[in-house]
């Protein structure tokens, strides 16, 4: 029982970009200038983001944002044949942080009703990432799997040039950062990558951090290839991202790949996610799809 409660931990902590498939307890955006709250940003928080939203695209005309405020994405997890939960990823709201104009990101996961009498699982993610999609201010990791829970908080503060990681509501860590560096957190780097033109062949680098250390990742635009999901068939670029280490992503022991299928168009959808480690493939498919 115990092998099974792992491998079902297991199976959700490897399958994300960052812990890529957290998911529905819900991690919310951080107190901001109108501190926002539970589910959603409080009044004069929405209509400056509101305002935001007309400037943001009136200023990409000649190159649209690959994201939509509102959109939500949801999968189908499966472990080999057998049916594993449900993810969701969506674009939540665009907020004002430290006086940067910031998407709120977040993706949340759950087992079904069968695991869930195993290995009950309820994560969420989410960040802040700016409207640039170039760098990351902030990051929340909130996980509970069986009897075991954790909620980790990232702030990137690059004035004071320091990484804070914060667990359980207290100091766990900090690093320094160089002046005018970049940085993603674990599951901002996927909006990094929608963000961009992407092309067979390309290889896309970022900085990424964790709250322990700054790694370097290198991302690679496989190929070309048909997807089958809802409501039919994508065509799509496979991508595979690669690092030296983040915790509770890319362990070198357990020698895993991941593999992501996005949409080759402007948007670059996530249709397709997949995960390959000794105990087989865990893989995400598109279900739905809820535009605003």
């Amino acid at each position: 029982m115990k092998r099974i409660k792992w491998i079902i931990g297991l199976l959700f902590l490897i399958f994300l970009f960052q812990s890529y498939l957290l998911s529905a307890a819900g991690a919310q955006p951080p107190e901001t200038e109108g501190q926002l709250d539970a589910l959603s940003p409080p009044a004069a928080a929405k209509q400056k983001a509101e305002r935001l939203v007309a400037s943001v695209f009136a200023q990409q005309t000649a190159a649209p944002s690959a994201l939509r405020v509102g959109e939500k994405f949801v999968y189908t997890l499966t472990w080999g044949v057998i049916p594993a939960g449900l993810a969701t990823l969506e674009v939540d709201s665009l907020v004002s942080w430290k006086g940067v104009d910031c998407y709120w990101v977040k993706i949340t996961t759950r087992t079904n009703a069968f695991l869930d009498k195993i290995h009950k699982v309820r994560d969420s993610v989410g960040s802040l990432i700016e409207t640039s999609l170039k760098r990351s201010q902030y990051y929340r990791k909130k996980q509970q799997e069986g009897s075991f829970s954790r909620d980790d908080e990232l702030i990137i503060d690059y004035q004071k040039e320091m990484v804070i990681l914060n667990r359980g509501g207290k100091l766990k860590n900090t690093i320094k950062i160089r002046q005018g560096e970049d940085l993603l957190d674990p599951f901002g780097v996927l909006y990094y990558v929608r963000g961009m033109d992407l092309r067979v062949g390309d290889q896309i680098r970022a900085r990424v951090t964790d709250g322990t250390a700054v790694y370097q990742m290198r991302i690679d635009v496989l190929k070309r290839e048909r997807v089958k999901a809802w409501p039919g068939y994508f065509d799509c670029l496979k991508i595979e991202p690669k690092m030296e280490r983040l915790e509770g992503i890319f362990n070198k022991k357990l020698e895993a790949k991941l593999y992501i299928w996005l949409t080759n168009d402007q948007r670059k959808i996530p249709v397709k996610m997949q995960s390959e480690v000794f105990l087989g493939s865990v893989q995400g498919v598109l279900k739905e799809i809820h535009d605003p």
